[in-house]
């Protein structure tokens, strides 16, 4: 039974390095509304299905086969398996062995990271995961990084699991480290916790992994930042911009984190030292008032352009709005059926109108739903 999930879990590994690619030529969600409005009562008869069929492909310019074949084009049971990756056998056992690291991961109730030269990259990819997580330090070391697991959210979500989990991918980029882990699994239909532990004499039983390098590095005077001890706490920013013989300390962060960023800001101007937080706004999220804050991702030449402008000329650094141009909805009732298929997922429905360059409150609205926040997200609901 075991050796049979085994090779089930491999052969999933093997599904998702394959290349797929979708059938027809054609934008599917335009040939389905005029296939549906061409008959919409139906087809009685293989000839008038031909007819219609004909018709419309006469308008495109294409056959009949290209119709049907794009006409269901984006649905992932209709792709078709182009390319197989060329893996060593060994290679892929390396990603099977990762999986199984990351899915043991999901249930996990917390996890600590020690044994690196150093913490800044790993708090950063924390910070940017949204992961909850304290520093433990003794004296001027840091001692480990603590994550919360899903397991121990009050409200455990499908999407705070994959990034907890994915956690271990950006680890074992590293050369030293080492994970400590409480999971919770099910024995004898009981819930059980149990220890997991990982360092970095495993990784070769993992793939390499290459970390993507710092883009930051092209500016000159600004450098990665060392951790700052203040009394018991440590704190870990991003960079230091050194210019002038000023220091600024400068932190890429989340809104989630604003309480914790503030009581830093305040520890830090207490002890003379300039810190800027900067606030990576998601889809669907509010901009925090009065904060520095860019869509998706950081503009570094805005924001250096910023930081060194003397701050008694220089206004208050507006979020940058990414170019909205706004599509004619070719069928509105087509669009309510996709939107209205996505429900009551919020950000699946925020997405869909992102990706088609939407207003996303306005056209949620004028589809029949009702737009509230929930603190900094996006909550749609339909209204009643």
């Amino acid at each position: 039974m075991q050796f049979n999930k085994i090779l089930k879990g491999i052969a999933e590994v093997m599904f998702r390095s394959c290349k797929f690619t979708k059938p027809g030529s054609l934008e599917p969600e335009s040939i389905r509304s005029k296939v549906f409005l061409s008959a919409p009562n139906g087809v009685f008869d293989i000839s008038q299905k031909s007819e219609i069929l004909s018709k419309i492909a006469k308008e495109e310019g294409c056959s009949e086969d290209d119709i049907i074949e794009s006409l269901y084009s984006d649905l992932e049971d209709e792709e078709i398996l182009s390319e197989i990756p060329e893996i060593s056998e060994e290679e892929l056992c390396r990603r099977f062995n990762l999986e199984q690291v990351e899915t043991l991961l999901m249930r996990a109730v917390s996890l600590s990271v020690s044994g690196m030269r150093s913490y800044g990259l790993i708090v950063s990819k924390i910070r940017s995961l949204d992961l909850m997580y304290r520093i433990d330090s003794s004296g001027n070391e840091i001692r480990n990084i603590w994550i919360e697991g899903p397991a121990s959210v009050i409200e455990e979500s499908k999407k705070y699991s994959t990034k907890f989990a994915g956690i271990i991918r950006y680890l074992i980029s590293f050369d030293e480290w080492e994970v400590d882990s409480k999971v919770e699994l099910s024995r004898e239909r009981k819930k059980e916790r149990f220890r997991f532990h990982l360092d970095s004499s495993s990784r070769s039983y993992f793939p390499d992994i290459t970390r993507e390098s710092d883009a930051v590095i092209q500016y000159p005077g600004i450098r990665r930042a060392d951790p700052i001890f203040i009394g018991s706490e440590v704190f870990i920013p991003d960079y230091i911009l050194e210019r002038d013989h000023t220091n600024t300390i400068i932190c890429i962060t989340r809104p989630n984190q604003k309480a914790y960023n503030d009581k830093w800001m305040k520890n830090l101007e207490e002890v003379g030292m300039k810190a800027v937080f900067v606030y990576i706004i998601k889809k669907g999220e509010k901009k925090l008032q009065n904060e520095i804050c860019f869509p998706e991702k950081l503009d570094w030449d805005y924001l250096l352009n910023f930081v060194l402008t003397d701050p008694g000329s220089r206004k208050r650094l507006e979020k940058i709005q990414p170019e909205i141009v706004p599509l004619k909805v070719p069928n509105l009732d087509e669009l309510k059926k996709k939107i209205d298929s996505l429900y009551p997922d919020s950000d699946d429905m925020i997405e869909a109108l992102v990706k088609m360059h939407l207003d996303v409150e306005d056209t949620l609205t004028a589809l029949g739903y009702k737009v509230s926040w929930s603190g900094l997200q996006m909550v749609v609901r339909k209204k009643k």
